[in-house]
């Protein structure tokens, strides 16, 4: 998977960041009326982090707009632009736009439901500047009062698979 690529999954993954306070796993920060920050970092298995700041902000009744910087373990940054409509009792869709580093972009969608009382499923692609497209199926758990375990797998135009 190229550098974009890995840019636009993480877009995607910041879909979750738009899900309500009560259900936002990692929390985040309240900035005002029908608005929020939020931030977290991610660490991979070869001690590698990536880091995610963002604010949303409620633009009308079920729809929220998200700006965000997503920071890579070597310091590049990418923005991500993104507009979350709820469907209905605990469910979501998004679509965005990601900038990455050398300033080529690409577009992303996700759909995420509740499946159970403290679960999420999410599904979702991303297509790059070239037409490329890569899709994320993971799901998000409550484990205990504050704590969270995410679970997923992405794949690739060519077909490889990372979780």
């Amino acid at each position: 998977m190229n550098q974009i690529s890995r840019v636009l999954l993480v877009g995607g993954l910041a879909a979750l960041v738009c899900l309500p306070v009560s259900a936002r796993p990692g929390g985040g920060a309240r900035s005002g009326a029908g608005g929020f920050s939020s931030s977290r970092t991610r660490t991979g298995a070869a001690g590698n982090t990536r880091n995610y700041q963002g604010s949303t902000t409620r633009t009308a009744p079920g729809t929220w707009n998200t700006q965000g910087t997503v920071t890579g373990a070597r310091g590049n940054t990418g923005t991500v632009h993104q507009t979350t409509t709820r469907n209905g009792q605990g469910s979501w869709s998004s679509q965005g736009t990601v900038t990455g580093p050398n300033g080529q972009s690409g577009t992303y969608q996700t759909n995420t439901g509740r499946t159970a009382p403290g679960s999420w499923s999410t599904t979702g692609s991303a297509t790059g500047p070239k037409g490329n497209t890569s899709t994320y199926q993971g799901s998000t758990t409550r484990s205990a009062p504050g704590t969270w375990s995410t679970q997923g797998s992405a794949t690739g135009p060519k077909g490889n698979t990372s979780t």
